[in-house]
């Protein structure tokens, strides 16, 4: 018992011994920090705040070239089939779509109506705001000639006439949509209109975008027509308009398709595709303060993540 009770009191000893020894080296170490805090103690609060605006710590490094330097207020970079993020800057703060809205849009219309559905356009949907087409109120198109002009042209208009014939109401086709991001598993989106338009309670995060877009890129239909550089835009009595598509940077750099977006409050936003050799990287930038810096931040962050792995 007496040797039980030495050995016991060795081992504690030992380690009253090595805890002191640690603590020596670690104060002489940090002596330099220590002493600045004592100057000025503010240091240790700007220290934290440091600490929580450094990049994503779960975001690879790996790079011949330092992490990229953008302008947008916030963005992502992911592998459009397993989701993996390759670059992020701001990817859970709160922001307004814009137009990148009408993905959803367009994943329900999708859902519930084929390419020849015709749909009717009234005199609500000819109230919207630009982008617009303006049609005669009572005038008729197919699903397939709205969502050309929803996401080529990023018509209002088309937007809400889609929302109004699929449920009858702009405020009950924001229930689908909501319903929609909680099955995606969107947890920090909420949507009030189909088009865009803002109001502070109509937001997501570059994250929840990067979701969207993934489900997006699974939809042949969608895909297409964003890839289209110019639609034209029929009523079903032969009458209609050619489209340009708004994304500048389709076609460039591997850039199969995309949806632009723009509110002042906003900002400059895209959501782009870009396919290299075998791979498609799904790109969005959100509040970039004008169109130049859109753009350069997105071939920013493309270029930077294609040299990523898998």
């Amino acid at each position: 018992m007496k040797f039980a009770k030495v050995v016991r009191l060795l081992f504690i000893l030992f380690a009253v011994l090595f805890l002191v020894g640690y603590l020596a080296g670690y104060m002489s170490n940090n002596n330099h920090l220590l002493e600045k805090i004592k100057r000025d103690p503010a240091q240790l609060i700007n220290g934290a705040a440091n600490d929580a605006q450094a990049p994503d710590q779960n975001i690879e490094q790996e790079h011949n070239g330092s992490y990229p330097e953008i302008q947008a207020e916030a963005a992502i970079t992911v592998a459009a089939d397993s989701g993996k993020i390759l670059f992020s800057k701001g990817k859970n703060e709160k922001m307004f779509p814009a137009s990148l809205t009408k993905l959803m849009t367009a994943l329900i219309l999708v859902e519930e109506m084929d390419k020849q559905d015709v749909l009717t356009y009234s005199r609500r949907a000819k109230k919207q705001e630009a982008n617009k087409l303006d049609f005669p109120e009572g005038s008729t198109m197919t699903a397939e000639n709205a969502m050309q002009a929803m996401l080529v042209f990023s018509a209002n208009d088309i937007a809400y006439m889609i929302a109004e014939n699929i449920s009858g109401s702009s405020d009950k086709f924001t229930k689908l949509m909501n319903k929609k991001a909680v099955q995606l598993g969107l947890k920090n989106t909420h949507f009030v209109n189909a088009c865009g338009l803002h109001d502070d309670n109509h937001y997501t995060t570059a994250y929840d975008l990067s979701i969207l877009a993934r489900e997006i890129y699974k939809n042949k239909w969608i895909m297409t027509i964003m890839g289209m550089e110019s639609a034209h835009i029929k009523n079903t009595d032969g009458k209609g308009m050619i489209v340009y598509n708004t994304n500048t940077l389709l076609g460039k750099n591997g850039c199969i398709g995309g949806k632009t977006g723009y509110t002042s409050q906003a900002g400059r936003c895209l959501i782009a595709y870009y396919k290299k050799d075998n791979r498609v990287i799904i790109s969005i930038v959100l509040n970039a303060p004008d169109d130049t810096a859109l753009n350069d931040d997105m071939t920013k962050i493309v270029d930077w993540s294609k040299e990523k792995s898998p």
